[in-house]
């Protein structure tokens, strides 16, 4: 997979309006929370057998796939993750200074 690079304009619409299941091979905005903070990254979706994997669009190592059971259950304390958003496009800036 190509890796957005920073300073790329990622175009988005609300996920839920788009889609009513998960594709292989979608780009997602991926919403990460816990009890501090709000994360979003963009990720490709796989779709396994018995489990989704998030892989990310970045060259940075630190970004690691989130594999994601099919009968995952959020329990209290966990870290709540959701798709909240389809990727339609991708613009790299090209604007040098």
């Amino acid at each position: 997979l190509e890796a957005i690079v920073d300073g790329s304009y990622v175009i988005t619409i609300d996920y839920d309006a788009a889609r009513t299941d998960i594709r292989d091979g979608d780009l997602v905005v991926v919403e990460r929370m816990d009890s501090s903070r709000v994360e979003r990254t963009v990720k490709a979706v796989r779709v396994e057998q018995d489990c989704y994997i998030l892989e990310p669009r970045t060259s940075n190592p630190h970004w690691k796939p989130l594999i994601i059971p099919r009968n995952f259950a959020l329990e209290a304390g966990d870290i709540e993750i959701s798709i909240v958003g389809l990727v339609v496009s991708i613009t790299r800036n090209t604007i040098t200074r």
